[in-house]
């Protein structure tokens, strides 16, 4: 199942000023980045934060559960009624904590 654009709307509402938001779109449902990192998932409406341990300590309602099969477990957050503030918290924490992206190699011949 895909996720609804109104669902997408929505979390990047909730999340607009954790920082510089965007996102992908991925066989349906999307891949969301904070200042270039990816934070978090979107999969069949339910979102899913990149599993980091100052993002457990700061949320207080969420199951540890992979997004997809084969995937790490991610924070499932299963309360998306709280504060406006707390979604855009656990992103830029969950971004503060996660390195940098790796670049990757182009291949010279």
């Amino acid at each position: 199942m895909a996720s609804t654009a109104d669902f997408l709307n929505f979390i990047l509402s909730r999340i607009s000023s954790a920082g510089e938001i965007t996102y992908k779109s991925t066989q349906g449902n999307y891949n969301i980045y904070c200042n270039g990192k990816m934070v978090a998932l979107i999969r069949e409406d339910r979102l899913f934060v990149k599993n980091t341990e100052a993002g457990k300590l700061y949320m207080k309602k969420y199951l540890e559960v992979p997004p997809y099969s084969g995937a790490r477990p991610c924070l499932l957050i299963t309360d998306l009624s709280d504060e406006l503030f707390v979604l855009a918290d656990v992103i830029r924490i969950t971004y503060d904590e996660l390195p940098l992206p790796s670049r990757k190699s182009t291949k010279k011949d």
